[in-house]
């Protein structure tokens, strides 16, 4: 059996599914949960987290929450982007010229409102 794991942001749902180990930065240290994990609540602190669903999958977090109940690990967070998507960001601001994310957003909204 895996742990069933939901990753939620304010605008979308980064995971939804079964894993087998989840590792990341909680605001008391490092903390890692794997299935049976006794219930817990706790917040997260800005670092990484990685979930191993098979192969690992890591992620940036901004903060939040993580909860553990009956078998489910729900992890709300602030803000978060996949590993896969840092490296298309950090591609995206190189090539064209933006100096950070934040740039590269006020961008694309004054372009599309």
């Amino acid at each position: 059996m895996a742990l069933q794991t939901c990753v939620i942001a304010p605008d979308r749902v980064l995971w939804d599914g079964p894993i087998d180990e989840a590792l990341f930065s909680a605001t008391s240290g490092s903390l890692g949960v794997l299935e049976g994990h006794a219930p817990l609540l706790t917040a997260l602190d800005i670092g990484p987290m990685r979930l191993r669903a098979g192969s690992w999958v890591s992620f940036a977090v901004m903060g939040g929450f993580a909860t553990v109940q009956k078998g489910c690990l729900t992890v709300i967070v602030n803000e978060a982007y996949r590993g896969d998507e840092l490296v298309l960001f950090s591609y995206v601001l190189d090539s064209f010229g933006f100096e950070s994310f934040s740039a590269l957003r006020s961008f694309v909204v004054l372009q599309y409102i």
